[in-house]
């Protein structure tokens, strides 16, 4: 082989190369950059299922303490009447057992739906962050 021809082909595979991790070193800044924008947007779903998740609660307490205030109206009054001596107090204990079944019936139902792993579930996040962290 001449030498000009192997000059040639030497210059031609140097070029080839630089293009080759050229192309390879753009292609991991831009899975790089991929990342962290799918990082990114993960965060601000993440925060936005926070934020509603925080307004859900602030509105279920509001509707907790609601129900209470009503309860207490009708059992309160209820417990007086039966604690007259019209009956015995046994229907006393009875009604007031009865509305403090409803009440802790009410919280186990309200602690359960609200906790923060239950809405990481219904939202989908769980699966998201599972992503994310495996990514890293």
């Amino acid at each position: 082989m001449p030498r000009s021809t192997r000059f040639t082909e030497v210059v031609k595979r140097l070029g080839d190369l630089f293009i080759e991790s050229t192309l390879g070193a753009l292609k991991a800044y831009q899975e790089k950059t991929l990342d962290l924008a799918k990082l990114r947007a993960a965060t601000i779903y993440i925060r936005a299922v926070k934020a509603l998740r925080e307004q859900c609660v602030a509105i279920c307490i509001l509707l907790v303490c609601l129900m209470v205030i009503g309860f207490s109206l009708v059992f309160v009054p209820l417990a007086f009447i039966v604690m007259l001596p019209l009956g015995s107090g046994l229907k006393a204990l009875a009604v007031l057992g009865w509305g403090l079944f409803c009440l802790a019936v009410a919280a186990g139902v309200s602690s359960r739906y609200l906790s923060e792993k239950k809405w990481l579930e219904l939202s989908g996040s769980r699966g998201l962050l599972d992503k994310i962290v495996d990514k890293t």
